[in-house]
Formats: C-alpha cells, sequence, structure tokens
C-alpha cells in the first residue's frame, strides 16, 4: 500500500489493520468457547451430541471431547439435539 502523507491511503491502511483486528479477535473469542464447550459422543460414532440428548441418555459407553475437537474431526452435530440451531 502506498503512504502519501495524510491522504486517503493511510485510512485506507488503518481501516484493513482495524478489520482485521476485529476479525481475529472474533475468531480468537468463537475458538476459545468451542474448546469450552463439551459435546458427547458415542464411541466409535461420529455424531455429537448435547448432555441432555435423548439419543445418548441411555448410553454406557460415551467419550467427552471439547466442540472444537468435533469440528476439527469432522463429525457432525446430532439432528435431535441441536435442531433449533438450523
Amino acid at each position: 500500500l502506498l503512504l502519501y502523507g495524510l491522504g486517503y491511503p493511510i485510512l485506507v491502511c488503518l481501516r484493513i489493520i482495524l478489520y482485521a483486528d476485529i476479525f481475529s479477535r472474533n475468531t480468537l473469542s468463537l475458538l476459545n468457547e468451542e474448546k469450552n464447550t463439551l459435546v458427547y459422543v458415542k464411541t466409535g460414532d461420529t455424531v455429537y451430541h448435547g448432555p441432555l440428548c435423548p439419543e445418548i441418555i441411555d448410553e454406557v459407553d460415551i467419550d467427552v471431547i471439547d466442540l472444537y475437537t468435533a469440528k476439527k474431526n469432522n463429525y457432525t452435530q446430532c439432528p435431535v439435539c441441536f435442531k433449533s440451531e438450523k
């Protein structure tokens, strides 16, 4: 980017830096939220559930992982307990 004194190019640079900072903060916030949210997966399955899902309520072999890991491993959300988010 060209910087010509105190003109328009400086404002463009500052605006780009500001938007990049806002985007990175929002991304970091979402990442932290996903790492602090626990989901439940039947052993050997690739569908994650919320804590009160009727699909897993009587299951014995349940793995507890964070939402970030579930998404990173391409697990899908349960259509029963996450239906309101669609």
